[in-house]
């Protein structure tokens, strides 16, 4: 699922994470904008931002590939 930390220029800690199964993002020369199926959903300065960081789940190797099978 599409998710993306939004690192705020100013502060420290309090940076929101936005995650839909549906979520893109576009840069323009002011705005940053979040949308989903349903349209934009969260915009924000670029001014303001110090960073977006795409945030992927880690794959857990104990669950890699399929179950060993009884013998």
């Amino acid at each position: 699922m599409p998710a993306y930390l939004i690192v705020h220029a100013d502060r420290r800690g309090d940076d929101p994470l936005i995650e839909d199964e549906n979520l893109t993002v576009e840069f323009d020369a002011h705005w940053v904008t979040f949308s989903d199926a349903a349209g934009p959903c969260f915009v924000a300065p670029r001014e303001g931002i110090r960073a977006v960081v795409r945030v992927d789940p880690e794959e857990d190797p104990l669950h890699e590939g399929p179950a060993p099978q009884k013998e």
